[in-house]
């Protein structure tokens, strides 16, 4: 399988982590087969870009298929992890692999700050709207509300998930250390495994503090105002329309970092190794009930909002709808 990506820049770059261990094979671009995938950088050094297939299909001590973590290949992957991938010496080399990817961050924040403000102050007139007009409301398809929540529902949960999985990158997977220093990874019965590198504690608060809680409390925030958006819709094209532009506002962040962020950025993240999965699962049945207990969670949220929420044309709970619209949070 051949795979096509980005160059390496020509302009002198610092030291990748990935590469930085010494006789360690870093990650790369290049051509993949099923022995695994190898490239050349320009420096002469062979870059290992995936793990063989037949390690990656393989089977933990109970039967159950290998699990690893991966770094999301997001804005707020990006943000995380570029400071201990990559050392730079000057503020050329910081601002080109670290400041653009906290200058897009705060562009993000700030357009989905103003998207959310809005969706709540549109609501609150679509709310009084419907009170003093209840004629110009029509009777909506009960099946086009429920898949327009749940779309909404499951993109808001996908973005919650991602949080956990970078909280759990972070609390169990990198290193805390006493100061900050870039990973670095070392050849190990042919695969790349962590030798030293991390996070001091400190950084590490700073990034609860800055990318995962503004990103949590925003989609939990998300959640309440476009619930109660949809329930205002005033017809079935309104629902599609509402829905398609929620879940727009939602994937904002992913759409900045596909435009925005530089090629040698996206190669460097996506060749970072994965960490292996370090937890027991009790049973064989374990993950698969996780992903019904997801979708039975989904199933309630839009049980909730379809049948407790005030909306255009019935009755609904005013009194949560209300108190959820005007309290000052």
């Amino acid at each position: 399988i051949a795979c096509s990506r980005p160059p390496w820049p020509t302009q002198p770059q610092p030291q990748v982590a990935a590469m930085a261990a010494e006789g360690a094979q870093a990650p790369g671009a290049a051509e993949e087969g099923a022995e695994g995938s190898a490239a050349a950088d320009p420096n002469g050094r062979k870059l290992q870009l995936r793990r063989p297939i037949a390690r990656t299909i393989r089977r933990t001590d109970d039967g159950l298929p290998m699990m690893s973590y991966a770094v999301p290949q997001s804005l707020y992957g990006t943000t995380i992890m570029m400071p201990i991938l990559v050392r730079t010496d000057t503020w050329q080399e910081w601002f080109r692999w670290k400041g653009m990817c906290y200058v897009w961050m705060v562009v993000n924040y700030a357009m989905q700050v103003i998207f959310v403000v809005g969706v709540r102050l549109i609501t609150i007139g679509m709310y009084l709207d419907v009170r003093t007009k209840p004629d110009d409301c029509n009777e909506l398809n009960p099946a086009m509300m429920a898949i327009g929540l749940t779309a909404c529902v499951v993109a808001l949960m996908t973005d919650i998930q991602e949080t956990f999985d970078i909280h759990v990158l972070l609390s169990r997977y990198i290193p805390t250390v006493e100061s900050s220093t870039v990973l670095k990874w070392k050849e190990e019965d042919g695969e790349l495994k962590l030798e030293s590198g991390g996070y001091s504690w400190h950084a590490k608060v700073m990034l609860y503090l800055f990318v995962l809680l503004p990103k949590l409390v925003l989609a939990l925030v998300m959640m309440g105002w476009s619930l109660i958006f949809l329930r205002m819709s005033e017809s079935d094209a309104d629902i599609i329309k509402d829905a398609t532009a929620l879940v727009f506002i939602i994937e904002t962040d992913e759409a900045i970092f596909s435009f925005f962020s530089l090629p040698e950025v996206r190669v460097v993240m996506d060749a970072v190794p994965e960490f292996e999965f370090q937890h027991k699962v009790h049973g064989p049945w374990t993950r698969p009930a996780i992903q019904f207990a997801k979708f039975l969670l989904v199933v309630g949220i839009v049980l909730f909002a379809g049948t407790r929420l005030h909306t255009c044309g019935t009755t609904g709970n005013e009194t949560f709808t209300e108190w959820f619209l005007f309290s000052s949070f």
